[in-house]
């Protein structure tokens, strides 16, 4: 259900690093590593400064392998 709502989310916002950041990291944890990287690649792409980035780049390390 998460995911659902984080990708409503995106929809609307699909330049907001929040929301690509928690789509990301849900999406490594269920373990869809294509879609995690796209989430939080995007976020960091979007604002390479935004509250989470630091907490972004070794998640996005670790589904990029």
């Amino acid at each position: 259900m998460a995911i659902r709502a984080l990708e409503d989310s995106r929809t609307k916002k699909p330049d907001d690093p929040d929301v690509l950041y928690h789509l990301g990291m849900t999406c490594a944890k269920r373990g869809d590593k294509p879609k995690a990287r796209e989430a939080l690649e995007r976020a960091l792409t979007v604002n390479p400064a935004f509250a989470s980035a630091e907490s972004a780049r070794q998640p996005l390390v670790t589904v990029s392998q």
